[in-house]
């Protein structure tokens, strides 16, 4: 439990061997790099007051990855592995700049590409909700029906679901 919460990037077993410590070590340092390049660390003015302009820029390619990505199976997670952060780092950071979770910036996307799916096809409530990344339609209507206070199959009736 304590290596998890320092983030332990990988772990050896003794004795060690010197090889897979060599690999260890060599993506460890390529992690590092590639945080440090991609802007995720936090930058000071002169005054020693935080910028963040290099999260900013971060926030914006991962709510971009996720408006490419919503149909897959992702979660602040994956999303952090793909981006070398922890999960609880990128959540963090990703709340403060956008005042929402990542879940719920995901559930946003996924629903709003229903939407249009629901309007502009004869595709099936099932059919929809499995492109969008539901796995359970019943599920997806219960998250579309929160978010719209109206069912898909009501939007579908109401739309005369033409396609396209």
């Amino acid at each position: 439990r304590r290596a998890i919460k320092a983030e332990v990037f990988d772990y050896l077993q003794k004795p060690i061997v010197p090889q897979e410590f060599a690999v260890m070590l060599n993506r460890a340092l390529e992690a590092m790099e590639a945080a440090e390049n991609s802007g995720w660390t936090d930058k000071t003015s002169d005054a020693g007051e935080s910028t963040d302009d290099g999260n900013e820029s971060r926030i914006s390619q991962v709510c971009e990855y996720i408006q490419t990505h919503y149909p897959e199976d992702i979660n602040a997670k994956t999303i952090g592995e793909i981006f070398f952060l922890s999960a609880s780092y990128l959540a963090h950071v990703f709340r403060s700049y956008t005042g929402t979770s990542i879940g719920k910036y995901l559930e946003d996307v996924r629903l709003a590409q229903a939407e249009k799916l629901l309007l502009d096809t004869d595709l099936q409530i099932s059919q929809i909700a499995e492109r969008v990344g539901y796995h359970d339609s019943n599920y997806f209507t219960k998250c579309f029906r929160k978010k719209y206070q109206i069912s898909p199959s009501e939007i579908k009736k109401k739309s005369g679901s033409r396609s396209k």
